[in-house]
């Protein structure tokens, strides 16, 4: 996550929380649901030692913010890489509403955002523990594990969230982990094996079988807390975790439900050929190149 460099020390921890808002490039056009979320970094990794980072989310994708700066009520802040790429914030903090402007790279909206709640008004607690693997397909992993325990609900639902490809945990899963438990559901993510404060080998070398055993580990132990309900236990998942859920929910009986978004219907060699069927001709590739490509691929995995 992208730090928040400032030029106050927020000693009053004004800026903190979730904020709750929308923008649109005009009046009269349909709103986009927008959040914004800042707290305390747990290694204080900023320049000036602020110690404050963030995150926007146009649910269901977060996105880390970085290059912000506050000076007084006004927020500058950016997400999305460098050039062309970049979107700028321009904030203005009144009491307990942010209003100003988002530069995309083709438009500029207006933006407003309410204070949803501060930073210390979570309806959850949040615990950060290992959670141990010894499985054969593992061999023994620690994964760093992090739960959403809801207040207030005798018997909690429980959702175990399955990464994609990629070595870090996307904003996203904070975004619904929140979201879920603000609603009395438990909600269970880790760091992917390898990567973060988990150990192992890298993903990549385990295979979705290693990948689904860590998920199905993670199921097993919510299942044990008794303020969660063990017969309401399911997995939520994007992309890459549409292939490890289903092998998962094979691996352990306390699956009851499935959240698959955008996830693979077909197998991940089919996957590369379509990539390069979609975005060879879209690159600029001739016929021939595709054909090429294609070719290849199919020699390289074994595709008939």
């Amino acid at each position: 996550m992208g730090a928040l460099a400032t030029q106050s020390a927020l000693a009053d921890d004004a800026l903190l929380g979730r904020w709750t808002g929308s923008n649109a490039a005009d009046p009269a056009a349909d709103v986009e649901p927008l959040e914004l979320e800042f707290h305390a970094s747990d290694d204080g990794n900023t320049d000036d030692g602020a110690a404050v980072v963030g995150t926007i989310t146009f649910p269901p994708r977060g996105y880390p913010l970085d290059d912000v700066e506050v000076s007084g009520d006004q927020i500058r802040a950016a997400y999305g890489g460098r050039g062309r790429s970049r979107t700028e914030l321009e904030l203005t903090r009144t009491a307990d509403q942010l209003t100003g402007t988002i530069h995309y790279p083709d438009v500029t909206t207006t933006c407003t955002f309410t204070r949803d709640r501060a930073a210390d008004e979570l309806p959850y607690d949040v615990e950060h523990f290992p959670l141990e693997n010894t499985s054969a397909e593992n061999g023994g992993v620690t994964l760093a594990a992090t739960l959403y325990l809801p207040h207030d609900s005798p018997t909690r639902a429980g959702i175990v969230f399955v990464e994609g490809s990629g070595d870090t945990n996307p904003p996203y899963q904070r975004f619904y982990a929140d979201y879920f438990a603000r609603r009395g559901i438990a909600c269970l993510f880790y760091d992917k094996r390898g990567c973060g404060d988990s150990t192992g080998g890298h993903w990549l070398d385990v295979g979705f079988e290693g990948l689904a055993s860590d998920a199905a580990t993670a199921a097993d132990y919510l299942a044990t807390p008794p303020e969660i309900d063990p017969a309401r236990i399911g997995a939520w998942g994007i992309s890459q975790a549409g292939w490890i859920i289903p092998i998962a929910a094979s691996q352990t009986d306390k699956f009851s439900y499935l959240i698959v978004v955008s996830g693979g219907a077909v197998t991940v060699a089919r996957e590369g050929l379509w990539d390069v069927e979609y975005w060879f001709p879209r690159q600029g590739f001739s016929q021939q190149d595709v054909d090429e490509a294609l070719a290849y691929l199919e020699f390289n995995h074994h595709v008939t």
